[in-house]
């Protein structure tokens, strides 16, 4: 989102209807552009340690996994509880599980790397 464009609420409180669909939605001025960069490409221009890079991308890569997962599985109860007390769902073991596994094999790449 741009840092100057004009929010519903900002045109609101204008006493403008500009931005009549909604009153949360924020807008903006970018155009459409035919092509964007990958994750990959950004991050070279973001992020100085190569290492940091690998860990955003496996951490991207478990929330496709985990978006992926959340379209296909019946979610159930456990049968355990949280360390708040909550029931915890399939869902919410599943989603531990993936991203604790990705973490482990995140910093195994990253200690050989060193």
């Amino acid at each position: 989102m741009s840092g100057n464009a004009p929010t519903a609420d900002a045109a609101a409180a204008a006493g403008g209807d500009a931005y009549a669909a909604s009153s949360t939605s924020c807008y903006t001025t970018e155009e459409k552009k035919d092509s964007y960069s990958t994750l990959s490409e950004l991050l070279v221009t973001k992020c100085a340690d190569k290492l940091v890079r690998q860990v955003i991308l496996d951490m991207m890569g478990v929330c496709a996994d985990i978006t992926e997962a959340l379209r296909v599985n019946l979610v159930t109860v456990e049968g355990s509880s949280n360390v708040f007390g909550d029931s915890q769902l399939s869902v919410d073991v599943r989603t531990s599980s993936k991203i604790g596994y990705k973490c482990m094999l995140s910093l195994k790449t990253c200690i050989r790397k060193i």
